[in-house]
């Protein structure tokens, strides 16, 4: 039986050797911190064995806005094309769906310095279930990056616009059972069940009046929004038990422009489909 010819080679003292694709990604990874404004502070991670290799949290200077993201960070050498798409695992995006906190899917140019980035969600939920209802049952399935969606400080502040909504997610619940409450109450008092109930549409009202970040986010869409004059109007009334000249007009106005802000709120997901469906710009992901 011939013997094998010894190679020189002990493999128990070869040093290791760094392949392409990890050098590839430590690159990416640090293009994209380059990337970052004095406003994105990068959390810790203890172990990136399961496709997160970064979480981020935005801040207004030296205030917290309470947006927290996750970023996956795919790094490759080669510059970007005209249309900047990737074929991503099916498994990938049923891991960033089971998350709650928003998951950015970013593509690096190593050779451009840039980052184009997505938001898995939303994509899953607007653009990948309307082009491919089955696509749970694929093994990958191509992810389209917006041109416009650069990681850079524009880029960023899209990115807090975009999941903004998502931050302030349970606090829209509470704005949406108060006002179901705050709405009973006000009726049933126009309705002539008596100035009491007026003390318990106070406190809803004044629950709804300490989700100010939540009620920032739509001050560009809801204009005169005025909730301490709807306060005063309703402890008047509370007083008197009537309302004064013209307060009905103020309390009905007061109340629909929250009734704005819950239609808005409750109707995102559908006005981000539509867009993503008819627009090439401004897409929500």
């Amino acid at each position: 039986m011939a013997k094998k010819k010894d190679s020189g080679v002990n493999e128990l003292t070869t040093l290791p050797k760094r392949i392409e694709a990890h050098r590839i990604d430590t690159q990416a990874v640090r293009v994209v911190r380059n990337k970052l404004t004095p406003d994105w502070l990068e959390r810790g991670l203890e172990d990136r064995d399961y496709g997160i290799d970064m979480m981020l949290e935005a801040f207004d200077g030296d205030r917290p806005t309470g947006v927290l993201i996750l970023f996956q960070i795919k790094g490759h050498a080669a510059s970007f094309k005209q249309e900047i798409s990737m074929s991503v695992p099916v498994k990938t995006l049923l891991y960033a769906r089971m998350f709650q906190t928003p998951f950015f899917l970013l593509t690096v140019s190593v050779a451009d310095d840039r980052a184009h980035f997505v938001w898995l969600q939303k994509y899953i939920n607007t653009r990948l279930t309307s082009e491919h209802k089955r696509w749970e049952r694929q093994e990958h399935v191509t992810v389209h990056f917006p041109r416009d969606n650069v990681l850079n400080g524009v880029g960023l502040e899209k990115i807090r616009s975009l999941v903004t909504y998502t931050a302030h997610r349970d606090a829209g619940i509470s704005f949406l059972a108060n006002l179901i409450w705050l709405k009973r109450y006000v009726d049933e008092f126009e309705s002539g069940a008596g100035k009491s109930v007026l003390e318990q549409a106070l406190v809803h009202l004044r629950e709804i009046e300490m989700l100010e970040k939540f009620l920032e986010t739509y001050e560009d869409h809801v204009e005169g929004l005025d909730l301490e004059l709807l306060r005063m109007t309703l402890d008047k009334a509370k007083s008197y038990g009537q309302y004064d000249y013209g307060d009905d007009k103020v309390v009905n106005d007061e109340m629909s422009r929250l009734s704005q802000i819950e239609l808005m709120f409750l109707s995102k997901d559908e006005v981000d489909a539509f867009v993503s469906e008819n627009s090439d710009k401004d897409l929500p992901y």
